[in-house]
């Protein structure tokens, strides 16, 4: 039994045998906190592996000689033990390794940053002051998003108010009024998109000292100062995607995450952990608020609202668009199909566009999701791998969408022909159609490639696809919600699901 300091780490190491807690000595005069990274010997050999300092003990009950950590690489104790008994939880709830979590929570470690940080004078601002109830809650439901401790699932309230929609604006009041109190907020967000909206809205009501962002844009150090800075031990605001749910602030007040239903809030990465169950474990250990905002509940909000677990609030003004049902026209005696824009919405796409901008909401990226031969509609593919072709862009040459093989030179393996045509409509096709049909309206094409937070309020046409919509300033004065059909056939078990929540946030 070895009756010196020992200190208790877990080694970074995926491997299962590894993942569990060794005993080591600490040199004498040496400072070991927990939370530490350090460097230790594993195995006969010796080799050395980082890790965590977990616990300290005054001695320990292992019956051999124990090694001594080798080096300190940092005192800084970026593991907190809030997040290390939230990690150990969510490795045994997703069948994981600890060290799989922990790699999700705590960044690696950036020298410079961190003596920059060492070094720094760093003065608290002063709170800001509590804000009023929006006049779309009741008292009862402003207490409830504001309070400790609760588990809630918001409705957010339809809406635009300048390039800021109403629910988000909602948030913004929600974590300010907890940040008043001296609590801290976590706002986890599926892309970029929702980040630069609420942080845009976040910086008309606090100090920016008071909010920290992370985004996926950031430097792998960017990201290790930010972790640095929730360290500090005074209240913030955390805005990010999934991982921000991690972040080490003290006093946490409340977890929000917006629209857990989209797919962005899950780990793409082992024990793959979603943000709302991270959110519920963290709870468990901090007592802070659970809230899961959205406009579309997801099913397993619905889910915990059934059982009882959660509780639900609506808003009690809400500018909700009306959905007008449009029957479908036809293509022409040639092409008896169904059309894409129907004329009725056609009509009221070009009334709108005298007063702003309409909004049409298309399914796929690209120019074409699809090539077939132009003689015998054979659908067009790679000869070195059998994927599909397609098209990029206007005039492109063709692709695999496999392989990214370019194939400028097409021999149809039915009829011979080396003539193509673009099968389905992509968001570089619809633009191209629409600059056609509605001539002299400048066409705005927004998608993974061509990003917009917001756009201003004068006639375009902006073509996006799900999930990359920019907001119109006052919003939209028409949406144009095209390839419904195609959306509710995918073959995936939340294809309703994600279908309604893109049509709703169009809305």
């Amino acid at each position: 039994m070895t009756k010196r300091p020992v200190a208790r780490v877990l080694p970074e190491s995926r491997l299962p045998q590894l993942d569990r807690l060794f005993d080591y000595v600490v040199p004498d005069g040496t400072d070991v906190p927990v939370g530490a990274r350090v460097k230790v010997p594993i195995g006969r050999s010796g080799t050395l592996h980082t890790g965590f300092v977990v616990e300290r003990l005054e001695s320990s009950d292992f019956g051999g000689d124990l090694s001594s950590i080798d080096q300190v690489l940092s005192a800084v104790p970026v593991l907190t033990e809030e997040i290390w008994a939230s990690a150990l939880a969510l490795s045994k709830r997703q069948a994981g390794g600890v060290a799989d979590v922990l790699r999700l929570a705590v960044p690696p470690r950036a020298v410079r940053v961190e003596k920059k940080w060492l070094e720094a004078h760093r003065e608290a601002p002063a709170l800001p002051d509590r804000p009023l109830a929006p006049q779309s809650m009741s008292a009862s439901d402003w207490e409830r998003v504001t309070a400790t401790g609760v588990r809630l699932v918001w409705h957010l309230r339809h809406g635009v108010s300048g390039t800021t929609p109403e629910g988000y604006g909602d948030i913004v009041s929600a974590a300010t009024a907890h940040l008043s109190e001296g609590k801290s907020v976590i706002v986890a967000v599926p892309d970029w998109r929702d980040i630069a909206l609420i942080e845009q809205a976040l910086l008309d009501r606090v100090d920016p000292s008071h909010l920290v962002v992370f985004s996926s844009e950031l430097t792998p150090s960017e990201v290790y100062a930010r972790h640095l800075q929730c360290l500090e031990g005074r209240p913030l605001i955390v805005l990010g995607s999934r991982h921000a749910v991690y972040a080490p602030v003290s006093e946490l007040g409340a977890i929000v995450v917006v629209s857990d239903g989209d797919d962005a809030h899950r780990e793409l990465l082992a024990p793959y952990p979603h943000s709302r169950d991270v959110a519920l474990i963290r709870a468990e250990q901090t007592g802070c608020a659970v809230i899961l905002a959205g406009w579309t509940p997801s099913i397993e909000a619905v889910r915990f609202v059934d059982m009882g677990y959660f509780e639900e609030t609506s808003p009690t003004l809400s500018s909700r668009a009306r959905v007008f049902p449009t029957l479908l026209a036809l293509h022409g005696q040639d092409n008896p199909g169904p059309a894409r824009l129907p004329s009725q919405a056609f009509a009221a796409a070009k009334d709108a566009l005298k007063n702003g901008p309409v909004l049409v909401q298309v399914f796929r990226a690209g120019f074409a999701p699809g090539l077939v031969c132009a003689e015998c509609g054979a659908r067009a593919r790679c000869p070195d791998c059998g994927g599909p072709l397609r098209h990029s862009g206007s005039g492109a040459p063709a692709s695999c969408g496999w392989c990214q093989q370019l194939h400028s030179r097409f021999h149809c393996a039915e009829c011979q022909s080396v003539a193509l045509r673009p099968s389905g409509q992509g968001v570089g096709r619809t633009v191209t159609e629409l600059g056609k049909a509605f001539p002299g309206v400048q066409v705005v094409q927004a998608d993974g490639e061509h990003k917009f937070v917001s756009v201003p309020d004068k006639p375009a046409l902006v073509v996006a696809t799900r999930g990359a919509e920019p907001v119109a300033e006052g919003g939209y004065h028409a949406a144009l919600l095209l390839d419904g059909a195609a959306m509710l056939q995918r073959s995936a078990l939340d294809a309703l699901e994600e279908t309604l929540a893109a049509w709703e946030w169009a809305i």
